[in-house]
């Protein structure tokens, strides 16, 4: 799901290299803390929808999810 896209690709294709670049660089810093610190970052992004997530049908909410983050 759109989840697996995020975690596996290390957020590379939500966000812009200069900002990847940032996140990567604070993921890696703490190599025991780097599942969180990501989860972090995805939870955020999922925060950030809420109201839209809210309001949407599941069809609208997995293409935001999937498209538009």
């Amino acid at each position: 799901f759109y989840a697996f896209r995020w975690l596996t690709l290390l957020l590379s294709q939500e966000f812009h290299l200069p900002d990847v670049l940032r996140i990567w660089d604070s993921l890696f810093v703490d190599h025991e803390k780097y599942l969180d610190f990501l989860l972090y970052i995805c939870c955020a992004m999922v925060i950030l929808q809420r109201d839209q997530l809210l309001n949407g049908s599941q069809a609208q909410n997995i293409k935001l999810l999937q498209v538009c983050l």
